[in-house]
């Protein structure tokens, strides 16, 4: 089985909050084990008091296979109104 992490996009007001983990649909690693949230790594810059469209990356370390999994999304945050 290969191993897939999935992203979702994430649109946004300004000012409301972000949470690293809303962006995530799901993972598994090479034997279709579900991967715990604990075991994702996300990097992003998104600022949520400004408005546009940012990049969010994830992966996690396939515990079997040892390669590296990794996606991206995008998160906009618009206008507050």
């Amino acid at each position: 089985m290969k191993p897939e992490i999935h992203l979702k996009a994430l649109k946004m007001k300004q000012y409301e909050m972000f949470f690293h983990s809303s962006v995530i649909d799901n993972a598994i690693d090479s034997t279709g084990e579900k991967i715990e949230l604990s075991q994702i790594r996300i990097s992003s810059q998104v600022r949520v008091g400004e408005p546009g469209t940012y990049p969010v990356f994830a992966y996690f370390d396939d515990p079997v296979s040892g390669q590296r999994i990794q996606s991206e999304t995008k998160v906009t945050v618009l206008p507050y109104s």
